[in-house]
């Protein structure tokens, strides 16, 4: 996956808003990315489209032991995205999984 603003420049995982159709936007990751690449780019799809400085920080490009995190002000973001997302119609609810009735005798 090459970076069309820097020729050369390998990447892992992007996200884009296309300027057709309008209020689309778009995630791939390459098969080689790393295990944290997909929610990196979800963070951005959500509403977080710096990096950020922090190692350990979901954003950031600098891993730490542990988790990755969100600070407040991306979650916040995270959040108003999601209710913004299911209002537009662009994301639904999941079902919720059937009910299994208990195993008989």
């Amino acid at each position: 996956l090459e970076d069309i603003h820097e020729p050369g420049r390998v990447r892992r995982g992007v996200h884009w808003r296309p300027r057709r159709p309008t209020g689309s936007h778009l995630v791939i990751v390459a098969a080689y990315s790393g295990e944290n690449v997909l929610a990196h780019e979800l963070g951005h799809f959500f509403g977080n489209p710096k990096h950020s400085a922090t190692p350990g920080n979901l954003m950031s490009y600098t891993r730490a032991d542990g988790l990755p995190t969100l600070d407040a002000g991306q979650i916040r973001r995270v959040r108003a995205h999601v209710r913004r997302f299911l209002k537009s119609g662009e994301l639904k609810r999941a079902a919720p999984p059937p009910v299994k009735a208990p195993a008989g005798p």
